[in-house]
């Protein structure tokens, strides 16, 4: 049985314009501070992503 792709446009009113952006960044705050952190903490302690101790052997 094949499947078939389905895709849903909305066209938020400004209300919900408006309301769908303030959700958007309650999300994105968070997430941004996380990732800084996670980074600031990576490079503090050379824990980096290339970091050799992180390297597949």
């Amino acid at each position: 049985m094949p499947y078939r792709k389905v895709a849903y446009r909305l066209y938020p009113n400004a209300i919900q314009a408006e309301r769908r952006d303030e959700i958007r960044g309650l999300h994105q705050r968070p997430y941004n501070t996380a990732r800084e952190e996670r980074i600031r903490g990576n490079r503090e302690t050379s824990q980096g992503l290339l970091s050799p101790t992180n390297a597949r052997r």
